[in-house]
């Protein structure tokens, strides 16, 4: 009987240290300093950019999207939205904090809102309410950063009918 493989090193070592993705968040400017206070010192190579209103913040190796730290984020009252790549255990999402609400969407690979949907094609109802949602506090969210809501794909996407939103079937992957 063989023996079982051995680990390599950067295998032990990754799993010490969680599941990393990209991470991209836009926080209120005059929310950063909640922002910060609940992520801590993540010790990540971090980009920071000043938009109207809001500070884009950028991860390259977020351990689990920094999830709990957003929730934490959200509970000490910062505005904001983040946008991570899939980890290994978990898909792309969006995450907004709100008012002290915070709500989550799951995205495709370039940040497309995702709807499952039942064996007739027809949409997970719950599922599109919660997007139909995400997409309305998000353009309120871009107000509240600078006045305006963005042409973003995201908001864009949301005021294209339901009948033009691409399908996948159950089968396919991404």
């Amino acid at each position: 009987m063989a023996a079982p493989p051995v680990p390599s090193l950067h295998h032990v070592w990754w799993s010490l240290v969680g599941d990393r993705c990209w991470l991209n968040i836009n926080v209120r400017t005059d929310h950063l300093d909640l922002l910060v206070g609940a992520i801590g010192d993540e010790g990540d190579e971090v980009e920071e950019c000043e938009g109207e209103g809001y500070t884009s913040v950028i991860f390259y190796e977020a351990n689990y999207a920094l999830y709990d730290e957003l929730v934490e984020a959200c509970a000490r009252g910062a505005h904001f939205l983040a946008r991570n790549g899939p980890g290994d255990n978990y898909g792309p999402c969006a995450v907004i904090g709100f008012l002290g609400s915070f709500y989550e969407v799951a995205t495709d690979n370039e940040g497309g809102y995702i709807v499952r949907v039942n064996n007739r094609g027809d949409p997970v109802q719950v599922e599109l309410a919660d997007v139909r949602q995400f997409i309305e506090i998000e353009a309120r969210l871009w107000q509240d950063f600078s006045g305006d809501s963005p042409n973003g794909p995201n908001t864009v996407r949301g005021t294209v009918p339901l009948s033009e939103w691409k399908t996948c079937d159950k089968t396919q992957n991404g």
